[in-house]
């Protein structure tokens, strides 16, 4: 599986290109950085990290890795606004995403883009899975559940000048516990969403 010449190309980044493959049935892709100064850096980076959360059950499960490249599973799955536009499970998406994002500042990890996750979050039937990790990296202050809220407060989905959700964020700001994420759940569990999620 190493060999790109095997693999039909899928789509470009700005620093890798995707390819694709099946295999017994089964579609893999495979991230090949492109040639630059410092570019393969950014690959070793994602590896490092999928590796990390692959064992907390996030992102894509990686098979194998090489210099400048790596294979995982290829994600099938809508991107997170074109799923909430289509279906009704507002809230238990929220609630999965978070969780995801929880688990990564329990982990010291910042992933960068979770304040607008419209590429990164693929939802299918239901399940939520988080893609493109190469810019993570260790923080003592990580922000992943903070930046979703200001997602949600930008879909409209929570009143960022609410008090209450205010207080939570801070608290939870301050010592990141379960406890202190648990109330923000439960604020998101609680709120009246809109028929139609729209940016």
């Amino acid at each position: 599986m190493a060999e790109v010449k095997t693999w039909m190309f899928f789509a470009e980044g700005k620093r890798s290109d995707v390819y694709r493959k099946k295999i017994r049935g089964k579609i893999y892709v495979k991230k090949v950085a492109k040639k630059g100064r410092g570019i393969e850096g950014h690959i070793a980076n994602e590896i490092r990290f999928l590796r990390i959360l692959n064992k907390k059950r996030i992102g894509p499960k990686l098979y194998g890795t090489g210099g400048g490249w790596f294979i995982c599973d290829f994600v099938v799955g809508e991107r997170i606004l074109d799923y909430l536009e289509k279906n009704k499970d507002q809230k238990r998406i929220f609630v999965k995403v978070l969780g995801q994002c929880f688990v990564l500042d329990r982990l010291g990890i910042n992933k960068e883009e979770m304040h607008n996750p419209y590429k990164h979050v693929l939802i299918q039937k239901g399940k939520v899975t988080m893609i493109d990790f190469e810019r993570c990296h260790w923080t003592d202050k990580p922000k992943n559940v903070t930046q979703f809220f200001q997602f949600l407060f930008m879909l409209k989905v929570l009143d960022h000048d609410n008090k209450n959700v205010q207080c939570a964020l801070k608290e939870y700001k301050e010592k990141r516990s379960k406890e202190n994420f648990e109330k923000l759940i439960m604020i998101v569990k609680n709120q009246g969403l809109p028929a139609r999620v729209a940016p």
